[in-house]
């Protein structure tokens, strides 16, 4: 027998993926040469190729004792023990590779890779970085380098190395792809949307580029086509998996699609019995707009059976890996708080539920181990939040940061949303300590918190962001608070203290709360004024050229049914006065408030006649001067206005309110109350209506109403107390005084 003969009759059927034709021939060939390493060679690597590497690694073995100087040989070798998750075993076969053939590119490149697995960065780097020298036009070293770098925060050399693989390989789906996540983990969205765009045209059924581009796309607001383009992937999902099925359920839900979302969430449900993620969405999924009282009163009944089913449940996911339950665990049920009652019962059902399945997975994130505070050096104050940004959020808390004593307290602030902006860049020049973590998983995050043994961790808002209302579950440093940036209580049982306006709060207020109340002085805060731009003429803004322009700028889900009366009373009564909004995220939304709106005037037997204006999203400039050109803002139910109002009453605009039984419903009538401008504060529903239309009716009071706006707002703005009344909090807490406030 021709021994090479057969070996190439081998390898050809081998390519041709004749595998067992293959295997027969080298049956005979090691019949025939029973001490041929060549043979156990191939024999090895088709058995490899067939996903059967503990059959392979005995033939490998054999060749590699046959032929010790096969450089190749002992690299097949390596790549089945890394088959085998045997690291240890793969790196020193690989070193013997390299001590045969030191330029050995793939046996560098696979060095780097394992080496990045155990941890060892910068040895990696440099092998990777040397496979590359040794292959220049080694793309996949470069994406790979590219990845490691971005896991070490070397975010400018990783988008080079990117960039590199993509130029070696343009149609390198791969490459374009892992370029898109580090371009949106950096904030740069319009970028990382045509790289993830590239990477979709080139391979459009990669699971993780459908799951990227179309989240990039639901963010960017364009949920028409993020849902077409889950829609065509859900095919992708493989048996066992619901991920495709899970973003298009959340994607239909924020389009405004309610029903079909917890369809979606349904679906998913029953294709993987036990996912977290379609149980909660299944649950908990909740409206932004409702038809009416009575769909809001149903949905709220469900909601409730939802929490209570969840409870039930919490223990089958004992015992889940704790890297796949916590993303799952990252939901917030923002919509609730928008119903206009009190939600303490439902959020200490969702935090129970929450503390429960974190006993089952990760036990140790519910409580710290036992350490005092701070007794030496500055006391370490932690603030956590996505929204330090141009947002209530940002404008409300940015002097938390900025205004603290840092001879008295050790600032640490934690970023968790990509990007950078002014504001985020103002408070990182104030503080001790910024980390951006906004592309870093809940785990990690977590690992940070606690790894920087704060003294005393702040959320400005919870129940915003999904990933602040998981952390508030755990444990992270001794004193824990939250914030009114989003006002409701959070649930927590770890939540300590909640701190709040005392201007805003009504008597007894502390019964909707789990968290002990902190009352400061003021609005809470130190709030910036806000600039006073240019006016501009109606025409230039966009606006109708005559009649009053009343002013409701609160986001859709905010204005509650029982808005509607109101308003239409209003309307009805004044054929004159238009209503400005703002428009929706998406036109559904839009759609579903503003046939709300027009039954609201038909059951007042008036039309709406072309007077509901819906505003695009503007600059906040543009905002500003949409402010100083209309009559009056009116403040919506339940829900008052907080940025807007102030921004309001910053221009001078008079605005009209109703106080709610909540703090979150009282905002507005305690800035008035500061302002000196008390008599903008109504009753009851209709002594709203009517000083709304005693302020249509007459120009005069409304320039005058104005004027006392003018004098007193300065109120509002730049107050020290609030900044003074935290720092007191901190530091007595911090001493293990009990606060004084």
């Amino acid at each position: 027998m021709n021994i090479d003969k057969r070996l190439a009759e081998a390898l050809r059927l081998y390519r041709q993926g004749r595998l067992d034709n293959a295997l027969k021939v080298l049956q005979d060939c090691q019949r025939a040469a029973p001490r041929d390493g060549r043979v156990e060679a191939q024999i090895a690597a088709l058995f490899r190729e067939k996903g059967q590497p503990r059959q392979a690694l005995g033939h490998a073995q054999t060749a590699a004792q046959w032929l010790p100087q096969d450089a190749a040989i002992h690299y097949l070798l390596a790549q089945i023990y890394e088959d085998l998750a045997a690291p240890a075993q793969a790196l020193q076969t690989l070193q013997q590779v390299l001590t045969l053939q030191p330029g050995h590119p793939e046996a560098l490149h696979m060095q780097g890779l394992l080496m990045a697995d155990q941890g060892r960065d910068a040895e990696a780097v440099a092998a990777l970085s040397a496979a590359i020298r040794a292959r220049p036009g080694y793309f996949r070293a470069w994406n790979n380098l590219g990845s490691l770098l971005r896991s070490m925060g070397r975010w400018e050399e990783a988008e080079r190395a990117y960039r590199e693989a993509i130029k070696l390989k343009p149609d390198y789906a791969l490459a374009h792809y892992q370029l898109g996540q580090l371009l949106r983990d950096l904030g740069r969205r319009e970028a990382a949307m045509a790289s993830l765009e590239r990477a979709y045209a080139i391979e459009p059924k990669r699971v993780d580029t459908v799951l990227s581009l179309g989240n990039l796309l639901r963010m960017e607001g364009d949920f028409d086509r993020a849902l077409k383009i889950f829609r065509e992937g859900v095919a992708l999902d493989r048996p066992g998996e619901a991920r495709v099925h899970l973003a298009l359920a959340f994607c239909l839900r924020e389009r405004g699609d309610v029903a079909d979302g917890k369809r979606a969430y349904t679906l998913a449900a029953r294709r993987v019995p036990g996912d977290l993620r379609a149980a909660l969405g299944e649950a908990l999924s909740l409206p932004a707009v409702y038809a009416d009282r009575a769909e809001l009163a149903a949905v709220r009944a469900s909601y409730g059976s939802g929490v209570a089913s969840l409870l039930d449940r919490a223990g089958q996911w004992a015992g889940k890996r704790r890297d796949d339950v916590l993303p799952a665990l990252q939901w917030s049920n923002f919509y609730l708080a928008y119903q206009g009652e009190d939600d303490l019962a439902l959020q200490r059902g969702y935090a129970q539920f929450v503390y429960r399945v974190l006993q089952g997975v990760a036990p140790e994130l519910i409580d710290l181990p036992p350490r005092k505070l701070a007794t030496q050096g500055k006391p370490r104050i932690g603030l956590a939040s996505s929204f330090f940004t141009d947002s209530t959020v940002g404008h409300y808390f940015k002097r938390w940061v900025t205004g603290l004593d840092r001879t008295r307290f050790a600032i640490h602030v934690y970023h968790l949303r990509p990007g950078d902006n002014a504001i985020a860049a103002e408070i990182r020049a104030h503080a001790e300590v910024f980390r951006d973590l906004g592309h870093k998983a809940p785990g990690e995050i977590v690992q940070t918190l606690r790894g920087d043994a704060l003294d005393v961790l702040i959320y400005p808002e919870l129940g915003m962001d999904s990933t602040c209302f998981l952390l508030a579950a755990m444990r992270l440093a001794p004193v824990q608070c939250a914030a009114w940036g989003h006002p409701v209580t959070t649930g927590h049982a770890n939540i300590d203290y909640y701190f709040t306006s005392a201007a805003m709060e009504p008597a007894a207020a502390q019964a909707h709360y789990s968290e002990k109340l902190i009352e400061l002085p003021g609005i809470g805060t130190s709030y910036p004024r806000p600039p006073r731009p240019t006016p501009r003429s109606r025409v230039e803004l966009g606006l109708p050229e005559t009649g009053e322009l009343l002013l409701l700028p609160q986001s859709l889900y905010k204005i509650h049914p029982d808005n509607d009366p109101l308003l239409g009373h209003i309307l009805a009564a004044r054929p004159s006065a238009h209503l400005i909004l703002f428009q929706g995220r998406h036109p559904n939304i839009t759609g579903q408030l503003h046939a709300r709106l027009k039954r609201a005037l038909t059951a007042v037997g008036t039309e709406d006649g072309g007077r509901i204006h819906f505003l695009p999203y503007v600059p906040r400039e543009r905002y500003l001067q949409i402010n100083q050109a209309c009559d009056l803002m009116l403040d919506t139910l339940h829900w008052s206005g907080g940025n807007t109002s102030l921004d309001a009453l910053a221009c001078h605009l008079p605005m009209v309110t109703l106080p709610g039984a909540f703090m979150r419903g009282r905002q507005s009538a305690a800035m008035l109350e500061i302002a000196g401008v008390p008599d903008l504060v109504a009753r009851d529903a209709e002594d709203y209506v009517a000083r709304v239309l005693a302020l249509l009716a007459d120009p005069v009071h409304r320039t005058e109403v104005a004027a006392r706006l003018a004098k007193g707002a300065d109120r509002l703005f730049d107050d020290p107390a609030p900044i003074h009344a935290l720092q007191e909090f901190l530091a007595a807490v911090t001493s293990g005084a009990p606060p004084a406030l």
